[in-house]
């Protein structure tokens, strides 16, 4: 009797101590296969329980679907990366050059066979809602209490062209036009429903970034309508705990604005995995806090939700030991 109440206690320390340790989730984007590819150890070293990978996971700018599935067939032969696949969970999102084309929308003619091929990459079971629902959206839960919610946005498949601008020289222009969306009916509306789920923490993983808007490249803040649509929604529906996950850049840096929610709107970039962008830590934020980093790098969160003051911890983290960027963050000032 007294070996089985000792276990029995042991058992229930156990089970308490499962849901303690913080979610460790590491993330980046832009890598090229005909690169070194070095940042992989470096990730699995700092062991996160998620990768996410947020786009521009091979370049394939390309209409020819053998040439875009040879891509990813080289890149799931990196032995570091498949490795990093073998230690932890992956999910994923994609970009414009993993979608197929520069910047590309709604309009890139092969977006249905281009998504088989990215579910194949990111081994989405057969029978996955994910392959028979247009777009690559998803969402799933972290942990196993389901206080941490991860929400995979696609900004590609549904998403309207962009405007030149042919005044500034600048890429694009931001449109005020009710016309022009970023998600597309179907996907606002899940995005709705995932945001009235129970969660003390939602990662809203995006290709482009959110809040930096003052660079003329891809970004929410072209469609200025569609950004106040998420802060709207975000705000509507009392979902706390947000903070996004964005790539593409070239270099990373962390943006916050208020955005009319209720609480802050943290915005954390990596890129690139293997190329950066010369002169990227020069390129213009006014909405950047402290300094962005060059070198290569990945996104990483540490979210403590059992401490006295639960918190996420937001690092860009370069090679080996390097941690360029850190900023704590406290769940309550994540609240309404």
């Amino acid at each position: 009797m007294w070996m089985c109440r000792c276990l029995f206690l042991v058992m229930i320390l156990w089970t308490a101590s499962i849901g303690a340790d913080p979610v460790r989730v590491a993330f980046g984007s832009c890598a090229r296969i005909d690169l070194p590819q070095p940042i992989w150890h470096t990730i699995a070293s700092w062991q996160p329980d998620v990768f996410v990978t947020l786009g521009d996971i091979v370049y394939a700018d390309t209409e020819d679907m053998t040439l875009m599935q040879a891509m990813y067939a080289q890149m799931d032969t990196v032995a570091s990366f498949r490795k990093l696949c073998s230690v932890c969970s992956v999910y994923g999102i994609w970009d414009d050059h993993d979608y197929g084309v520069n910047d590309g929308g709604a309009s890139y003619a092969k977006r249905d066979a281009a998504q088989q091929l990215f579910l194949d990459f990111l081994k989405e079971p057969a029978d996955s809602e994910r392959r028979k629902t247009p777009g690559i959206y998803d969402a799933v839960y972290l942990d196993l209490e389901k206080r941490v919610q991860l929400i995979l946005l696609d900004t590609r498949f549904f998403r309207s062209d962009w405007v030149k601008d042919k005044v500034t020289q600048m890429r694009y222009r931001p449109v005020y036009d009710t016309e022009k969306t970023m998600l597309g009916d179907a996907q606002w509306d899940w995005l709705e429903a995932q945001l009235r789920m129970p969660a003390q923490v939602r990662i809203i993983a995006s290709g482009v970034q959110v809040v930096n808007d003052t660079h003329g490249y891809e970004c929410w803040g072209l469609f200025p309508l569609e950004r106040a649509r998420m802060f709207r929604l975000i705000r509507n529906t009392k979902a706390s705990g947000v903070v996004f996950l964005s790539g593409d850049r070239h270099f990373a840096e962390l943006s916050v604005m208020d955005g009319g929610v209720g609480y802050p709107m943290y915005d954390l970039t990596s890129s690139g995995l293997t190329h950066t962008a010369r002169e990227g830590h020069q390129a213009p934020n006014n909405k950047r806090v402290g300094a962005a980093f060059n070198g290569f790098n990945f996104g990483a969160l540490t979210i403590d939700l059992d401490g006295d003051e639960p918190e996420i911890l937001l690092e860009v983290r370069g090679m080996n030991t390097v941690v360029p960027m850190t900023q704590k963050i406290l769940l309550k000032d994540l609240q309404f």
